[in-house]
């Protein structure tokens, strides 16, 4: 199934329920870490090994789903031979949609747009470029204490380069949940 299509159903099953949450906007703020590597091989990976990312995140109630922003830091080893290894720094800006499964289980899904920085280190000098991408997450949300979640994912990105590359990440990792001080409910207000 494409990305587009995946987008689209999210798109519709939350729209499905939007009629019925009762919005508390920026009462919280979700905050979390998560680690992940690869899962799909494709031409990116003739040139660099599977990567390994860390994401931090903070996830906003706001009407009929959150908003989210994340800042993610993936490096890439250069494979034999190649003179090149890759880190890429990116900060994305989202909007997601929870949807309670059973007690204590939720299962959210999210579309952002993300602005990689990356830096290409050649062995005499480096260069840096900047890309687009599209991302589609999936994720499950487990609450096992009080405000913090245990979460497994799995997020698609696509990077509108001249070649398209195409990135497919599983990850895990936790989250704890805030009341959003006054102050900066006032802000974001």
């Amino acid at each position: 199934m494409n990305k587009i299509s995946v987008l689209f159903i999210l798109i519709i099953f939350s729209f499905s329920l939007m009629f019925a949450e009762i919005s508390n906007v920026f009462s919280t703020i979700e905050l979390g870490l998560e680690a992940g590597s690869e899962v799909v091989e494709n031409k990116f990976h003739d040139y660099w090994d599977k990567g390994v990312s860390i994401n931090s995140f903070a996830v906003v109630p706001y009407h009929y789903g959150s908003f989210e922003l994340g800042i993610q830091y993936s490096e890439y080893k250069a494979k034999e031979g190649m003179a090149k290894d890759l880190e890429d720094i990116s900060i994305s800006l989202g909007w997601g949609k929870s949807i309670p499964i059973v007690n204590k289980i939720e299962w959210y899904n999210s579309v952002s747009f993300t602005n990689h920085m990356m830096k290409i280190i050649y062995t005499n000098i480096t260069t840096s470029e900047s890309e687009i991408s599209l991302n589609v997450n999936s994720q499950m949300k487990y609450h096992f204490y009080k405000s913090f979640r245990l979460i497994v994912g799995i997020k698609s990105s696509t990077m509108f380069t001249f070649h398209k590359i195409d990135h497919t990440y599983y990850y895990v990792g936790v989250s704890y949940s805030i009341n959003t001080p006054t102050f900066i409910k006032r802000f974001l207000q």
